[in-house]
Formats: structure tokens, sequence, C-alpha cells
């Protein structure tokens, strides 16, 4: 049985926390009881948050709120876990980033700005091949479509593309000037301006979101969550074990990840 935020009630919410998650194994070991405040351990310590996602595909913040998609609907996320769902009916949407007041997410080939009060969109610019990873940075608009990373024009959808050539880009985000992606095993950190690009130490093995909190950027390789180095790359590993994560952003100085079915507010610092 599928539960959504709207109607989710607190006895079904503690069967959910007791069982697991459906679809997605069992609750990463370390989880907090679900409760209000921050979590009580160290960094790497989550929370559960209210609510049961089905198929969540991407996460993003604004204001004081998070926003992502569960299939084919994008909801209002509060703090707290419980959402609201927004009007709209999306086909294939993928990634999806916050800027100057207005979220944009790609659906299939085409890319919308859309108002992050009610959820109506407008479709922008000219058709893409194969998007991927979707990131903002000083008024602008960073996508991978295929091996390629352009700079988008937020008002127009317009696109020029940047210098260099990737292989397997994944995880586009942005901290202080620069853009960071990982390609395969590799994390990079870019230049918005040119799209030039360097390497940073550390090798990964299956990489999977990158995110930024405060100074330091966070990302997933296997069951692990681990703090990045923007500057050198060097990482190191979080306390708790992961199941499934699927994808995190980060809100307010915390970071905030799906696993399985489950949203959890993950301590930093």
């Amino acid at each position: 049985m599928t539960f959504h935020p709207a109607t989710l009630s607190l006895l079904a919410l503690t069967a959910l926390l007791l069982v697991g998650c459906p679809g997605g194994g069992a609750e990463p070991e370390g989880a907090a009881a679900l409760g209000g405040g921050d979590p009580a351990g160290g960094p790497g310590s989550y929370v559960a948050l209210e609510g049961s996602w089905d198929a969540p595909t991407c996460l993003t913040s604004l204001g004081e709120h998070l926003y992502g998609f569960d299939g084919t609907t994008l909801y209002k996320v509060q703090a707290s876990g419980a959402y609201t769902e927004l009007e709209g009916s999306w086909s294939a949407p993928g990634a999806i980033a916050a800027l100057d007041g207005s979220l944009f997410a790609f659906d299939g080939g085409t890319l919308y700005k859309v108002d992050p009060s009610s959820g109506a969109s407008e479709a922008l610019g000219e058709a893409w091949s194969a998007p991927g990873a979707l990131a903002a940075l000083d008024g602008s608009l960073y996508a991978f479509d295929g091996g390629t990373l352009y700079k988008v024009d937020p008002s127009s959808g317009s696109y020029v593309e940047l210098e260099g050539s990737w292989t397997e880009p994944s995880g586009l985000t942005a901290l202080g000037e620069a853009l960071f992606a990982f390609d395969g095993e590799t994390l990079y950190r870019v230049d918005p301006s040119s799209g030039a690009f360097e390497a940073l130490e550390g090798s990964w093995g299956a990489p999977k979101g990158l995110a930024a909190v405060g100074g330091s950027l966070y990302a997933f390789d296997g069951s692990a969550l681990y703090r990045v180095d923007p500057t050198s790359g060097a990482f190191t590993s979080l306390e708790g074990t992961w199941d499934s994560p699927r994808c995190m952003t980060g809100l307010g100085g915390a970071l905030f990840a799906i696993d399985g079915s489950t949203l959890y507010k993950v301590q930093v610092e």
C-alpha cells in the first residue's frame, strides 16, 4: 500500500519505521528515533522524517523548503518531512535546481521554469537530447547533455556549450565560485566561465549524489556518506550505513537525503 504525507497517519508511520523502508531494504543503521530537533549523534548521524516516497528522483532546496519529484508528481516539502503536492503532471521528470526564487526542472528533453508556490510551469528554449544533472550558480543554470556541459540562460532557456568532453558525468553542484561534478570514478572542479576542469585527488567506486552544505561537499559511495574537501578532493567517511541512497540536497546547514522510501535529515557538523 502506498501512503502519501498528506494522508499518512501516525500509526502507519510507526509501522513503517518498525519494518523498514518498503522497496528500499532495511532502514539505514544508526538512524535516530523519529522526533523533533537535530540528530543527537556526530556528523553523519541522521533522523527519519515523516512521509513515505515511492519513486523519488531528485531533490533541491529553495527558501525554507525542499522540493522533489516522486514519480510524476512534484512536492513541496517542509523540514519535518511533511509535503504538499503541487499542480501539474510530469511525464519523465529528471534533474531539478533552484535559482532566483524559481525552480527549474527537466522533463524529457524540455527544460521548465516552475513556480515554487503552485507548481505551474512554462517550457523554456530548445529541446535537449539527453539532459542530465542540473545546477545553479551566479544567475545562470548549468546542465549536462550527454558528454557536454552547457551554460543556460534561465530567462529564455538558451544555452552555450562549454569546453571539455565528459564520459559519464553525474552529480553536478555548485560551491563558492566553482562547479563540481563526477565523471566516472573521479571528482572534478569546473570553471563555470569556460568549462575547464581539473581532477581532484581520490578515487571513487560508485559515487552517487553530490551536494554542498557550508563549505564542504557531500557524496555517497556505496553504503557510506563522505565529506569532501572542495580544494583538494580529500574525503572522510561519516558515521552510519546507508542502504540505497537516491538523492540529496542541503538546507539550513543540514543535509537531506532519501534512502529507499524515507527522507532523512543528516547532521553534518
